[in-house]
């Protein structure tokens, strides 16, 4: 929605001329491909040539008109004619405006015009979620869509119960229950308990992944390089009494057996 379609060009150094303002402007276009946490910026240049163009993009504010020391995303695709930008990291829920601008060699800046949108609570897979873990999977025909993975500061643990074939462990969506059942019979040191007794920001109710939920992170991980640390990390899905399964983030394949005396990366998860 267009708020200040008035205000086309507005130079923030003082050094704009007249002469400069009626040969170039910037429309902001309404962003698309909004969610929870990202939207795509668009704007379209007029009456320009990108000779003298230095930078181009996009300011972004939740509590303000935005200028160019706002919230700024410089434009990687696109040319002065047409040119977007892909921004994660946004709060859900929220209300932004957002405005293009391209600076000049001479250090001149012209901005366009200032739209407003408003982020949803649909979430995308690699979007960070409510308790600033990573979404890794999403199920729109469920009614817990989302779910969500804490990768930060995590520790190693053993599987627990080597020599011990556990009956009752699940390979897809058992997650909890796997987890639980672990901790009953294996004890409190281990993965699976970590994950039980873990509280993020007063939230609880994480647990040990099942294999193919924690193929989940895998994908995500391969779609997002550089998010998720590159690390082996334990499922709560076991092979036999000496082995369970896990992924290893340096492989290519995402199911791998170890040795449950193995201490590797635990990985917490939660539905909402």
């Amino acid at each position: 929605m267009r708020l200040l379609k008035s205000i086309a060009l507005i130079s923030l150094c003082g050094l704009l001329s007249c002469s400069k303002e009626t040969r170039f402007a910037i429309d902001t276009e309404d962003p698309t491909d909004v969610s929870a946490c990202r939207a795509t910026f668009k704007a379209t240049g007029k009456n320009g040539g990108n000779n003298k163009i230095s930078e181009k993009g996009f300011c972004y504010s939740s509590t303000d008109i935005p200028g160019i020391n706002d919230n700024r995303t410089p434009s990687t695709s696109g040319f002065v004619d047409t040119f977007e930008a892909e921004v994660k990291g946004l709060i859900p829920n929220t209300t932004y405006q957002v405005r293009a601008y391209t600076k000049f060699s001479d250090g001149s800046v012209v901005m366009g015009d200032v739209n407003q949108f408003s982020t949803n609570g649909v979430y995308v897979v690699g979007d960070k979620g409510p308790n600033n873990g990573v979404v890794i999977a999403v199920d729109n025909a469920s009614v817990t869509k989302y779910l969500e993975a804490i990768v930060s500061n995590i520790p190693s643990y053993q599987w627990g119960c080597y020599g011990t074939d556990i009956a009752n462990l699940g390979f897809s969506g058992s997650g909890a229950s796997n987890s639980n059942i672990i901790k009953n019979i294996c004890g409190s040191n281990t993965a699976a308990a970590y994950c039980l007794n873990l509280s993020v920001n007063g939230v609880s109710g994480w647990y040990l992944p099942s294999i193919t939920e924690l193929s989940n992170l895998y994908t995500c991980a391969k779609n997002n390089p550089g998010l998720i640390p590159s690390n082996q990390y334990w499922s709560s899905s076991q092979w036999d009494g000496n082995q369970a399964y896990g992924i290893d983030l340096t492989s290519t394949s995402d199911w791998k057996k170890f040795n449950k005396n193995t201490a590797l990366r635990v990985v917490a998860v939660k539905a909402f």
